[in-house]
Order: structure tokens, then sequence, then C-alpha cells
């Protein structure tokens, strides 16, 4: 029978190194999320009430008519955001659109009826 006997002399007997370890990729993460966070703070000083106010009103304005998914309200908005991601040179991520198309599915309610102690009721 044939055995064979590995040695590790390297590894300290305290473990001081993986907690060394530990300690540095700690702080090599808290370093990278501070250095994050002043660039969120730099975009957000950017951004003005008044600017904010004015495209929310648009986007929540009666011409885009409740912005309902798969209207063409929802279209308006959608194309008018598309056109501030131009306008700020944002580039398009979806294959060379700003937007991603896919089936949407409506279900309608034609007519209902209810009773109450036999008494009909139209919902309609």
């Amino acid at each position: 029978m044939y055995t064979q006997t590995f040695t590790y002399n390297n590894i300290p007997k305290n473990h001081s190194m993986i907690k060394q370890s530990c300690w540095m990729l700690a702080l090599l993460a808290i370093g990278t999320v501070q250095a994050q966070n002043k660039q969120a703070e730099k975009f957000a000083k950017t951004i003005q009430a008044s600017e904010l106010k004015e495209k929310l009103t648009i986007v929540a304005g009666d011409e885009m008519e409740g912005r309902e998914t798969a209207t063409e309200g929802q279209r308006k908005a959608a194309l008018y955001i598309e056109e501030h991601f131009k306008t700020i040179g944002l580039l398009p991520g979806n294959k060379g659109s700003y937007q991603m198309h896919y089936p949407v599915y409506q279900d309608v309610l034609h007519s209902a009826t209810a009773s109450l102690y036999n008494l009909p009721f139209n919902l309609n």
C-alpha cells in the first residue's frame, strides 16, 4: 500500500493571514462604496427641482392620457422620455432601441349583472 503525506508549512497556525486578508477586503469594499457614493452625489447635485417638476408635469399631464399600458397615452409618454434620453446623450440599450416591445393582453368586461334578494341590477 502506498500513502503520501502532504504538509503545509506555509499556513500560519493562528490564521492571522486570513484575518488580515478579510480586513483588507472589507476596507477595499468600503472604499469602493464611498467612491460610488461620491459619484452619485456629484450627479444628484445636477438635479434641479424646477426641471424635475417641468418634466414630471409633462409626463403626468392630460395630453399623456393617463399612461396606462398599451394605450396611446403610454406611447406618447414613452416617446417623450426617449427623446429626452437622446437629448442628454444616453445611448439605446436594447439592440439600438430605447424601448422594449412585448405582447400585452387586455381583458374586457362587456356586460355584468347582479341580483340582491331576486332584484336584478345592471352593472353597465
